[in-house]
């Protein structure tokens, strides 16, 4: 499948949001904010072209290691860096938390780092200065992820089932026995 064909579970919560062009908002019920999420392939986001590829290659890596509750939200102008024009976090849902937490995040950073840097260097560093998408990607939050995923109690155990990409070698892991004669 290719990357702009892939369908990201998208969530927003604020209004003026490239995700809000689309029908993804939050409802209000009470106190309590409720996400509305929707389902959209990546070619039909109003995004520049850069920063589909790399919501799409996000997208490919965890359908590749079998990470199936995952979202991408979008930051509001309060919460990202003020250097940040768009900003995504891929999102998890933890079983064992009971909510999503972040583990990765795809931000566009314009020029802001270089031009600064050059503001305030002697020199001209570049003719043109280019713009910077950043990928967060932390190995301990995705690690914890495929765990929570993958952890199952079964009758009398605790299973593993990690997906086939991550574990390629079928083992098992047995507790000793107490036996006479052993």
């Amino acid at each position: 499948k290719k990357l702009r064909d892939r369908i990201l579970n998208l969530v927003s919560e604020h209004k003026g949001s490239f995700s809000a062009e689309h029908g993804i908002g939050i409802a209000r019920k009470s106190d309590a904010l409720k996400y509305k999420e929707k389902e959209i392939k990546i070619n039909d986001l109003e995004l520049p072209k850069r920063y589909k590829y790399y919501l799409g290659k996000d997208k490919r890596f965890f359908d590749k290691v079998g990470l199936k509750k995952i979202r991408f939200r979008e930051l509001g102008e309060e919460e990202r860096a003020f250097y940040n024009k768009i900003h995504f976090d891929v999102e998890y849902y933890f079983e064992c938390f009971e909510e999503y937490k972040e583990i990765a995040g795809i931000h566009y950073r314009t020029d802001h780092d270089l031009k600064g840097h050059q503001k305030f260097s002697s020199e001209k560093i570049l003719k043109e200065i280019p713009h910077v998408i950043e990928i967060s990607f932390g190995v301990d939050r995705n690690i914890f992820a495929l765990l929570d995923q993958a952890y199952c109690e079964e009758e009398d155990r605790i299973v593993l089932k990690l997906n086939k990409n991550v574990s390629p070698y079928l083992i098992g892991v047995y507790p000793l026995l107490k036996k006479d004669g052993l």
